[in-house]
């Protein structure tokens, strides 16, 4: 009997899990970049706690790396290394198949691995966020589909512990789950009205299933509780007024005080911090009312528009900017060669998700994987996020990094569906070659196969 031959899309994964770490570690080296900007800030608090402005848990993270390797980049680099390889653990298929959903994932990691390169030695927030998510949904994930129901609660337990660590680092993840939460009750609602017999159909129909499960409110009870975490660090700090304006600067430069130029609409800029420190002493209420007052609707959607076409549009989003003077002969052509790459590698990863969600929309047409729905809900919410508040291009990293978290996830359950497993169309799955020990998809585990039963 021949031995079988491992899938083509298995190889080609290995090898991208693999060479984005490779080539962090030789543009680290060749390119260390010293903290700027934001990444400063992080040093900071690595240093010292007494200059939390935000970060959450990363900076308890910052701060151990900084025990081992004091050299901010090298500090970082540990940092963002690790953060690849939980990440890719977390999105890694159970099993590989020479299909084109699976050579999309791949696709999709190598394309926004150019990012993870090019913020190799720079003390970065994305890339811990992005892999913790991606991390917390698997473990989330792993928890509804365990037979055992004391392994199932400990896997939700661990879920919500990494979901309180991006929620403390990210207060835009939290915004953008609060508007997923209210996207999820208003189509239930709807789809509670568009059935006659209200009573009895609570848990049936796509957002039914979301709404009803108990492993859902993991992600939104996590969400408080990070946020909770963030606002208690905040406390023991010296910054109290960059606080301040920090909390407001969303706000302000996303909605409020916007620059409305094609190029820059809703991004932050130096001048826009000085109307926030002079207006602290109004409540954010006052300040609503004074300059929303003035605001045509035809003009916050213009704005709108802009900062959503540019989340979708933009030819660059991580601009590397060189801090190092030992190379600089050499950074102008490095920045030209980076530019190029990355304008090739961001229109191939739009192109991986028109792919991956026309994929996902055919087989929801046959058989409701939740997984879709979810997937839909969430880049609503980013993009709403996007148009409401403060707006830099590089949010579209985090937003497909979560994406590609989402989607890892609809391959997982669409082979059960596909297959003979939990989550299979139809029938008994307990009677199936194979599946002994695994629960019935018909009567209690319906999460990501919610075909309405008749009424």
């Amino acid at each position: 009997m021949g031995k079988v031959r491992e899938p083509l899309s298995k190889h080609l994964f290995i090898v991208v899990a693999m060479a984005i770490p490779t080539l962090m570690v030789l543009f680290a080296i060749s390119f260390p970049q010293i903290p700027y900007s934001d990444y400063e800030q992080f040093r900071q608090q690595a240093v010292s706690f007494a200059d939390y402005t935000k970060g959450g848990i990363l900076s308890l993270i910052y701060s151990w790396s900084f025990t081992l390797f004091p050299v901010p980049a090298q500090s970082a680099l540990l940092v963002n290394i690790s953060s690849w390889f939980v990440f890719i653990f977390s999105v890694a298929p159970t099993s590989f198949r020479n299909k084109l959903s699976y050579f999309v994932l791949t696709f999709g990691l190598a394309c926004s691995g150019v990012w993870w390169i090019w913020c190799a030695s720079t003390m970065e927030i994305m890339t811990v966020c992005i892999a913790f998510c991606a991390l917390a949904g698997r473990l989330l994930y792993e928890s509804i589909i365990a037979g055992n129901h004391r392994k199932s609660t400990l896997l939700a337990a661990v879920s919500f512990v990494f979901f309180v660590v991006v929620f403390s680092m990210r207060m835009q993840m939290a915004v953008v789950t609060a508007i997923a939460g209210i996207l999820i009750v208003m189509f239930y609602g709807l789809e509670l009205l568009s059935r006659k017999s209200k009573r009895t159909n609570l848990k049936r129909g796509v957002f039914g299933q979301i709404f009803a499960s108990t492993k859902t409110w993991v992600v939104f009870v996590a969400t408080l509780v990070g946020v909770f975490v963030d606002k208690a660090f905040r406390l023991g700090s010296n910054r109290q007024l960059d606080l301040e304006i920090s909390d407001r600067a969303q706000f302000y430069i996303g909605l409020f005080l916007p620059d409305r130029s094609p190029l820059w609409c809703g991004t932050w800029r130096p001048e826009s911090i000085a109307p926030i420190a002079n207006e602290l002493n109004l409540s954010l209420f006052e300040v609503a009312s004074k300059y929303l007052h003035s605001t045509n609707l035809s003009d916050f959607f213009a704005l709108a528009s802009c900062k959503i076409n540019r989340s979708l549009t933009s030819a660059t989003y991580i601009t590397w900017v060189p801090k190092s003077a030992s190379n600089l002969s050499s950074v102008a052509d490095v920045e030209s060669w980076m530019y190029t790459v990355e304008i090739a590698s961001n229109l191939l990863l739009k192109a991986v998700f028109v792919i991956a969600f026309v994929i996902m929309t055919r087989k929801f047409l046959e058989t409701k994987n939740t997984v879709v729905v979810i997937c839909y809900l969430v880049l609503a919410a980013f993009l709403a996020d996007f148009a409401i508040l403060e707006f830099n291009p590089r949010y579209f990293w985090q937003m497909s990094g979560v994406l590609l978290s989402l989607y890892s996830i609809y391959l997982k359950t669409q082979e059960e569906i596909d297959g003979i497993g939990l989550f299979q169309l139809r029938g008994n799955t307990s009677s199936s070659p194979g599946n002994a020990g695994r629960q019935d998809l018909s009567k209690d585990h319906k999460f990501f196969n919610s075909i309405p039963a008749e009424d």
